[in-house]
């Protein structure tokens, strides 16, 4: 929660006073890093890690400074001041508030509105660039307070996806420099300040959310991506199973197949060797039929000349029609008639 932002206002100091600079010369960071943050409250707060001055004259007040260069560690000293003390004045309060409700806003996934009421939560567990980036602006607009001077620019952005930290060097001064200006150097006003100090205090929190772990949402995905993982592996073993199966009842179709086929070319050769032994039987019927009523067989052998051509009823009948026992083929006279019977 934004609600009270000096929680992160000791990353924000190490940071700037590891800086070296903000805007201005190498010392005049140095001596507002130097400057008690506790001076308002009177005691060293352990979030910052920043005690009570140091006896002595302070890098603000050093004579040799010119006149940019002291206004510039005036600055700095402030904002160190705002992001430091507890007691927030009105006019961060209000740019607080405007903070709380863009938040909110982004994390429903929504444009921000310049006049928008305070939600009841703030949903702080949407982590990657998106709500941060949906917060930048196309452009400065001005310096006053809402919640597009505090977020437009796109120092914050590139702060936001690129620091991961919050305490880096270089995304703190990216972010100074599109806040404060170009006339950071000769001094800024109260509003500027405290837009800038809202701001880091943004990046901080994404920050320390970021280091945090992942949010349930993540965690709940996760698990989903797991269990969906675990049913797609289930179903491509069974579906390799299945195939496997497929394949071996095709090659077995495939053998039947080859033997139908093989099969239906035995039963055709067959078919023609039936019909030809058909034709050839036939033929041999013919031959042993009697060749005088050629229906019944023949089982008559004349003698002597040994013609076996004819049944024993057409044989009778052409005895007694001729009135003589002559052979119907030599006409030669027959002697006896030798009856065979054949199975």
């Amino acid at each position: 929660r934004l609600g009270s932002f000096p929680t992160f206002h000791g990353d924000l100091l190490g940071a700037l006073h590891g800086c070296g600079t903000f805007g201005g010369d190498s010392g005049s960071m140095q001596g507002a890093g130097e400057v008690g943050v506790g001076e308002e409250n009177g005691h060293r707060r352990s979030g910052g890690g920043v005690g009570p001055p140091p006896p002595g004259p302070s890098a603000v007040g050093a004579p040799g400074l010119e006149g940019p260069r002291v206004r510039t560690a005036e600055t700095a000293q402030k904002m160190l001041r705002v992001i430091a003390t507890d007691e927030v004045d009105v006019e961060t309060s209000e740019l607080l508030d405007k903070v709380r409700e863009s938040i909110t806003e982004v994390s429903a996934n929504k444009k921000p509105r310049k006049r928008a009421r305070l939600r009841d939560s703030a949903d702080w567990t949407i982590q990657g660039p998106e709500p941060l980036a949906g917060l930048a602006g196309d452009g400065h607009e001005g310096t006053g307070a809402g919640a597009d001077s505090i977020a437009e620019g796109p120092g914050l952005a590139a702060a936001a996806v690129e620091g991961g930290g919050g305490g880096e060097t270089g995304d703190l001064l990216k972010l100074a420099a599109g806040l404060l200006g170009p006339e950071s150097g000769e001094g800024a006003s109260g509003a500027d300040i405290n837009s800038f100090a809202l701001n880091a205090v943004v990046v901080l929190a994404k920050a320390a959310l970021r280091r945090d772990g992942e949010s349930p949402n993540t965690r709940a995905l996760q698990e989903t991506l797991e269990n969906m993982h675990l049913q797609y592996n289930s179903l491509a073993n069974e579906t390799s199973f299945l195939q496997s199966k497929l394949k071996r009842e095709k090659d077995t179709c495939s053998g039947l197949e080859r033997d139908v086929d093989r099969i239906s070319r035995d039963i055709c050769e067959l078919r023609e060797e039936n019909r030809g032994l058909k034709t050839e039987l036939e033929g041999l019927e013919a031959q042993v039929r009697c060749r005088i009523c050629y229906e019944s067989r023949r089982n008559c052998l004349l003698m002597p000349c040994l013609h076996h051509l004819f049944c024993t009823r057409c044989i009778d009948l052409h005895f007694q029609s001729s009135g003589a026992r002559t052979c119907p083929v030599c006409r030669k006279g027959v002697s006896g008639v030798l009856v065979t019977q054949l199975e």
